[in-house]
């Protein structure tokens, strides 16, 4: 699980806690296994967490990009519209005179 800031704040006394319950940090078994396979499945949640962040940009960038372009378009078809009306309106104009 990944913690927001504030909820790491609120985690730290509790490891600090947790280790001093051990014996403090001289007695914690770093060499553990258990302790290993912790600290590697941590990093690799973070970076599993840090891909998917840059994977949600990209896309949240592409579909900005995409709708930059949608809106252009519709901005083009709405003048080609505007246009089409005054060549009817001006032919119009045109024959009666």
């Amino acid at each position: 699980m990944l913690l927001s800031h504030g909820q790491t704040v609120t985690a730290r006394p509790i490891v600090c806690d947790s280790v001093n319950a051990l014996g403090g940090v001289l007695n914690v078994a770093v060499s553990s296994r258990k302790l290993l396979m912790s600290c590697s499945a941590a990093r690799h949640k973070y970076s599993t967490y840090l891909e998917d962040e840059k994977k949600k940009k990209e896309t949240e960038a592409s579909g900005r990009k995409r709708k930059a372009l949608d809106d252009e378009v519709a901005s083009f078809k709405k003048r080609k519209l505007a246009v089409e009306t005054d060549i009817c309106s001006l032919t119009k104009d045109a024959d009666d005179c």
